[in-house]
């Protein structure tokens, strides 16, 4: 299921100075208008004249780095955007903004979260959270714990993403008459149908997905979210042809806001739809293909994990191993640099059908055994929220059945080697949801 990228805080309100300051001020705002007409190729332009200018007020020019860094991140630029809320940052704590400094702080998160330093962006939500707590900003402090949740679900941390979630509920039912809480609450209900669908819950998700479905959606990527995760449901629960209209109308949309993370997500998704389903492998390979490119050109390294096992998985199930090893093995590699439990499952678990393949079942043990290690870790953070139940349900053929637990004893390579194999097909199983979590809209500041 599929995460809409957050679109973050911008400068809006500026101050009207004296002389020059007029100029720049206005500059500001004609930059704005560029940027929130989607002319962002003018308002890149006009921010860089304004940071560049020596007359330029302090705060204008804290400002115009800011509203870079939105900019750069909606175009999946995240290095670029990184570097701009970095120095937005440096000065509005020297101005001392406190409001507005928790505004870059929010979008400084959602920079290291796509370039996969989740540590990083966890420390940026919560400082951004205890600023909006301290100074009474509620419309900001659910918008910070959307993105908490959002963070949570790509960690797998499921249990932790209800919680936000909660959070978020219980605030926009306390503030039901304020013009932001729908757009938090159609959010909130997205993304718990995200977590719903990973733990295998697929009738609840789809049950929140329909009340969504029912509710008109202004944000054409919460529009093209929504059609995403409709179309992961559709695929598990049966209708690929459903699956592949919403899956085709998601990327669509998030082609045509340019948004390469959305873009990505939806082309895997379709991708798994054709090769598992309606068994066109060739347009499958051709999607993961584009997903891979968007993924990289954007910067995003989840979805250049995702794109990568499913790339690779198909080669192999093509009989392709020696071109299977190197999607594989990099999707491992950056899937633990960006601590994915799942996904880092998941690329072990295709290297360990390459493994058996290559007649060496003691080593595809060893890699299935970490496996396991990772799936427990989701389990854990399951079983508080009161869905660990779904979660074992939907992983039967992984927890079900003790004879599945690998052995070290003996040469029992035959029993090896049926075991690894139960347990690969069930680590395959359990990857083929992609997931992703929305964020959200900051207001303007």
């Amino acid at each position: 299921m599929l995460r809409l990228r957050s679109a973050a805080a911008l400068c809006a309100s500026c101050l009207t100075l004296a002389g020059t300051g007029v100029v720049w001020s206005a500059t500001l705002d004609q930059a704005l208008d560029h940027h929130l007409a989607g002319r962002l190729d003018a308002a890149r332009s006009a921010y860089g004249a304004l940071i560049a200018a020596p007359a330029t007020p302090p705060a204008d020019v804290a400002s115009a780095h800011n509203n870079l860094c939105v900019l750069h991140n909606d175009r999946g630029e995240f290095a670029t955007a990184l570097e701009h809320c970095r120095e937005a940052e440096r000065r509005r704590r020297e101005l001392g903004d406190r409001t507005r400094l928790a505004h870059t702080l929010n979008n400084l998160a959602l920079a290291h979260q796509y370039l996969g330093d989740a540590a990083a962006a966890e420390r940026a939500f919560r400082e951004a959270l205890a600023l909006d707590r301290a100074l009474a900003e509620t419309e900001d402090e659910v918008v910070v714990l959307a993105n908490l949740a959002a963070l949570a679900i790509g960690g797998a941390r499921d249990g932790a993403a209800l919680d936000a979630l909660a959070e978020v509920d219980t605030l926009t039912v306390a503030h039901v008459a304020e013009p932001w809480a729908p757009e938090q609450r159609r959010v909130a209900l997205l993304n718990r149908a995200v977590v719903l669908e990973r733990l295998g819950a697929h009738r609840e998700a789809l049950a929140e997905l329909l009340e969504l479905a029912r509710q008109p959606e202004p944000d054409p990527r919460h529009s093209a979210a929504l059609a995403a995760n409709l179309g992961v449901l559709y695929r598990n629960l049966g209708d690929p042809r459903a699956a592949a209209r919403e899956l085709e109308r998601a990327a669509a949309i998030f082609r045509a806001e340019a948004d390469r993370a959305g873009l990505a997500n939806a082309l895997v998704n379709l991708g798994q739809v054709e090769e598992l389903h309606l068994r066109d492998g060739a347009r499958a390979e051709r999607l993961y293909l584009e997903a891979l490119d968007e993924a990289v050109r954007g910067g995003d390294r989840g979805q250049q994990v995702q794109a990568q096992i499913f790339l690779g998985r198909l080669l192999q199930a093509a009989g392709r191993d020696a071109e299977a090893d190197e999607p594989l093995g990099r999707a491992l590699a950056l899937a633990r640099a960006i601590a994915d439990p799942e996904a880092t499952a998941a690329a072990l678990g295709e290297l360990a059908r390459l493994e058996l393949r290559r007649g060496d079942p003691r080593a595809a043990a060893g890699r299935l055994d970490e496996a396991l290690a990772k799936l427990e870790s989701v389990r854990a953070g399951a079983r508080a929220s009161g869905l660990a139940s779904s979660y074992l349900a939907d992983k039967r053929a992984l927890y079900g059945d003790p004879a599945l637990v690998p052995t070290r004893a003996g040469e029992r390579a035959r029993e090896e080697l049926a075991l690894a194999g139960s347990v690969a097909a069930a680590v395959r199983a359990r990857a083929d949801v992609g997931a992703l979590a929305v964020e959200v809209r900051l207001p303007a500041g």
